[in-house]
């Protein structure tokens, strides 16, 4: 491609002599790009994610990410509502085949597909609620009250039942109802399209510090025997279900560069802190997955609790080397970079990035470990691989969790009526592009380097 000697050009600044022709990733480890595109620049069939350019060798193309309005009728008012009418179920299921011959039209398509569910959570403990006086239809956040008011109406023992029992008995129904409808949708994701790599986006959680689930000043997960890991462990139904599992992990603290002045102390963090906060979200999703694979999604933008602090602004090089760098230290099986461009403008601004900042951090991570194949031509030796970029940050808070979410996407063109499910419009993955296959080098990986 035309940014082919723009890419020689940042390796050989960093001491690295390699020829960047027919490259493909190795060592099992692949970097995806999935961008949506939103807007009347989506209806009127523009796809400008297909269009950022870089070198074949960096990112693969295949993965597709299928949101909650498109897939299906996702019950945004709460899973309560797969119960109020008879045919829910079989509507919903109708819909679900009708995205996939849309949006994934490849029987084929061998890559990574991520199912995006993410209004509520399958976690009664991390369920939102939001009281209100609104009807159970009303898209008003109370996800607890209303399956409270559900659970009153169908199991007249309930009302008998101490306060703990009660409780005990809103948590199992409600993710009991959650693992039904997720897992009704997964299977029939995984037969129409049985070569993809399935799973759900945000699943783990993802923890920078957490109030109450974790100890004061524990970072991820620590040592995975906190109330954070026990949480997860309530849904092995998913983690036994799933092909592969795709945690968000958008980066949700700011990290100095040398010699920044702190702006936010309580949503900065120091390159230890960021790179800690990486290897042990990788290392929960590895814990859950028993061997799946684990591909964590990133983003070029921070991703603060609560709209804080430098919110959607880019990421520095500190933050944007950890988040490519870090997963494969940590042994994950790769990274999904997504991102949302609305149009033309926002495409140019992305490449613009792209071309300055984030192609040349990629590639030195990829050639600084050995990610690709040249086809048997010599390579020099590299830099040491740490990739630390000390900073100054101070952190004096304990953060929520936040959820990390992508959202809804919600200029996306929506699936048609019932009544016009079996006429699908065509079209879907155009401009996708395909690595050829990487080499398995996964044992030979050096362990001892770690983040």
């Amino acid at each position: 491609m035309a940014r082919n000697g723009r890419l020689v050009a940042a390796a050989l600044t960093v001491g690295l002599a390699a020829s960047v022709q027919a490259f493909a990733q190795n060592d099992g480890f692949r970097y995806y790009l999935c961008y949506t595109t939103g807007g009347d620049d989506r209806q009127q069939g523009n796809d400008w994610g297909s269009q950022l350019q870089f070198d074949d060798w960096l990112m693969d193309r295949e993965a597709v990410i299928l949101y909650q309005h498109i897939l299906g009728n996702f019950p945004k008012a709460g899973v309560h509502m797969v119960y109020s009418t008879p045919t829910y179920m079989q509507d919903h299921l109708a819909r679900v085949a009708w995205a996939l011959d849309k949006f994934v039209p490849d029987p084929d398509f061998s890559g990574v597909a991520i199912i995006d569910y993410e209004t509520w959570r399958c976690e009664w403990d991390r369920t939102p609620n939001v009281p209100s006086p609104l009807g159970p239809d009303a898209e008003d956040r109370d996800f607890k009250d209303d399956w409270r008011d559900h659970v009153l109406m169908t199991y007249p023992e309930f009302k008998t039942m101490s306060p703990s029992q009660q409780e005990s008995f809103l948590r199992d129904t409600y993710e009991q109802a959650c693992a039904d409808f997720y897992l009704a949708t997964l299977r029939l994701c995984q037969e129409m399209r049985p070569r993809a790599k399935w799973g759900f986006y945000g699943y783990p959680s993802k923890i920078f510090k957490h109030q109450t689930d974790t100890p004061k000043n524990v970072i991820g997960y620590g040592d995975h025997t906190h109330r954070a890991s026990q949480i997860n462990d309530r849904l092995g139904w998913m983690w036994d279900a799933v092909d592969a599992f795709f945690p968000s992990y958008y980066a949700p603290r700011y990290t100095l560069l040398d010699g920044e002045p702190s702006q936010c102390p309580n949503q900065e963090a120091t390159t230890e802190e960021d790179r800690e906060f990486l290897r042990s979200n990788v290392a929960e999703a590895q814990r859950l997955a028993n061997g799946k694979p684990v591909f964590p999604v990133s983003w070029l933008r921070y991703h603060t609790p609560n709209k804080g602090c430098r919110f959607h602004e880019r990421l520095n090089h500190i933050n944007l080397r950890n988040q490519f760098e870090v997963p494969y230290l940590a042994g994950a099986n790769g990274v999904v970079l997504w991102g949302n461009l609305l149009n033309e403008a926002d495409y140019l601004d992305e490449q613009a990035y792209y071309d300055r900042m984030f192609i040349p951090v990629l590639a030195d991570v990829m050639l600084t470990h050995g990610l690709y194949d040249d086809g048997g031509a010599g390579q020099d030796g590299g830099s040491d691989g740490s990739g630390d970029a000390k900073g100054d940050g101070n952190d004096q808070g304990d953060q929520g969790e936040g959820d990390g979410s992508v959202g809804d996407d919600p200029d996306a063109p929506a699936p048609p009526p019932a009544d016009n499910i079996n006429n699908p419009r065509g079209g879907g993955n155009e401009g996708r592009g395909t690595l050829q296959k990487p080499k398995d080098n996964r044992s030979g990986r050096d362990r001892s380097e770690r983040p």
